[in-house]
Parts: C-alpha cells; structure tokens; sequence
C-alpha cells in the first residue's frame, strides 16, 4: 500500500513499508488524517499521470481507510514468532558460524605492504542458537573471536568460538543454561524455585559469562574478552584464538557483580568503571599492567531521581 496526500504529485514511497500490522494498529490515526488516499500499487502509474488530485473530505477519506483495514482485519495474518524468523534468517547479522573453529590463508587481490605486520582481532556474537532454541536478541549470541593476520604481505584469517562455562553448558545440555543479557532458562516447577533464583541471581552464579562484548591487549600482552559481568573476563590465545581461561581479579570488587565493557587500556593501566548497587553511583577503578588487583581511585554518585 502506498500513501500520498493531495499536496504531493508523487507518492510518499516510503509509507511503502508500512506492513499489515502496522495499519492494523495504527487505524485511529489512518482514519484521523485529513487529505490522504491509499492506492494499490498497480494504480500508482495512473494516479501520477493525472494532474494534481482534489481534495477530498475528512469523511470520505475516513471511508475509505475504513474499507481497506477492514480487508486487512480480514486477512489473514502471520504469527509474530514466523515473522520475526523469517526476517532474521534473512540478514546476515544473524548467521550462525557453520564451524566451532577455522583458519586458513586468504587469497588477496592487489598488495599487502610487507612492513604491515600483526594481528587484528574482533570479538561478538557469532552462534545464534543452541538446541532447539534461537536468540532473540543481538547482545546474546554465543562469543566468536575473529581474527586478520598479516605476515610479510599475506594474510591469514581464523574464528573460533570462547569457551566460556555459559556456552560450554548450553552446547552440552542442549538448552540455554545462564542468564543472557535478555533471556532467561526456563524456569525449574518447584516450590522453592524462586526463592533459589533469587540467591543465584545475586550470587551471580546464574548470570552469564559470554564474553562477547570486546578484546582488549593488556599492557604485559595479555589479551583478554570482556562482558558487563565481571566472571565473564576471559583470557585467550591471540595467536590460536584458544581459550586459556578466567581472568581472576585479585581484589574485593568482585562482589559487585556488573563491570563496564569498556575499559581505556594503555601500556601502562586499564580504567574502568564498576557500577555500586548498594549505595547508588559509580566506582572509577585503575589496575597496573601486569597485575590483577584494581584500586578504586575515585567514585561518581548517581544523581537523585535520575
């Protein structure tokens, strides 16, 4: 459906998006608008050869919109789930990688400097889904490293899914087991499941730890993946993308759950910030390269009502 008002000559194509659902629950506003007509596509041709329409009145223009959602109500119309599906599965972003993990040589067109030597990583979501079930959201798919090395005018390229204990579970047990960033696992039917939620929640032992929010270098060359959670700091092999394992902080801020994925990393220092639940606002926190132990070194409340 294309809509135009009397004002225009040539259709507004982009009301071309507007899909059934969307006239569905937009039909107090359709009926609402003065000077606008709706017109089949294969009637475009034929509206824009005419000279410039008449105005038509608020009551005949209601009618009209009345006649179309009606045919609209009456169509028949998709369920959300098999919409949604059908999108997602249509754009890339959205494509599972097909191997755990993958290297190999790339062939390239042109030249590569030769003085251009080292590698590039990249980290975020690459799997999709786990079992029977499908992320619904950008932020939950399972962390894939990707990484670009280049080597006296060739380049070599890899992926390779983290090995973090959320993943491992979910690939193990066939379902989602931790607490994404938007999604939950089901729910265990028992008198005292919400009771034992609650303490795993706060312990964090249910929260995630799928890194697949950055990658940073260390100042000492560590590199390591990052989430919001604080258990989801992860070392890797920058060379074989190999999970070696948690990063454990050796301070008592641990305790505080949640973390910025963020951090400003130079060769001497990390900073980040650690949000405090308990007395609102924000924790500014320095570790030195080569050691794991934070300091907090100075902290911004949050402000009142905000």
């Amino acid at each position: 459906v294309y809509i135009y008002t009397t004002q225009k000559k040539k259709p507004a194509r982009m009301a071309s998006l507007i899909t059934t659902k969307a006239m569905m629950s937009h039909h107090h506003v359709l009926c609402s608008t003065r000077n606008t007509t709706l017109c089949s596509d294969n009637s475009i041709d034929n509206q824009q050869t005419k000279t410039k329409p008449q105005k038509i009145s608020h009551q005949l223009s209601s009618r009209r919109v009345s006649d179309v959602t009606r045919a609209v109500i009456n169509t028949p119309v998709p369920s959300p789930e098999k919409e949604v599906e059908g999108e997602r599965r249509c754009h890339v972003a959205w494509t599972s990688v097909q191997q755990e993990k993958w290297d190999g040589e790339l062939t390239v067109q042109g030249k590569i400097p030769t003085w251009l030597n080292g590698t590039y990583l990249r980290n975020g979501p690459g799997l999709w889904n786990i079992g029977d079930h499908d992320f619904r959201h950008l932020f939950d798919g399972y962390s894939t490293l990707v990484k670009l090395q280049f080597e006296n005018g060739r380049i070599f390229a890899g992926h390779r899914l983290l090995e973090s204990d959320a993943y491992k579970a979910a690939k193990k047990h066939k379902k989602l087991c931790y607490r994404e960033f938007s999604e939950t696992p089901k729910p265990v039917r028992n008198p005292f499941s919400g009771i034992g939620e609650i303490v795993r929640i706060f312990s964090g032992e249910s929260l995630t730890d799928n890194a697949n929010t950055g990658v940073i270098r260390l100042g000492d060359g560590r590199v390591m993946c990052l989430t919001e959670t604080q258990k989801g700091s992860i070392l890797v092999d920058h060379e074989t993308l190999e999970t070696i394992g948690k990063f454990e902080y050796d301070d008592r801020l641990c305790d505080h759950l949640i973390q910025s994925a963020h951090p400003i990393v130079t060769e001497a220092e990390m900073w980040t910030l650690i949000p405090d639940l308990v007395k609102p606002g924000y924790r500014v926190v320095r570790m030195e390269a080569g050691s794991n132990k934070r300091e907090v070194v100075g902290r911004v409340k949050c402000r009142s009502g905000s």
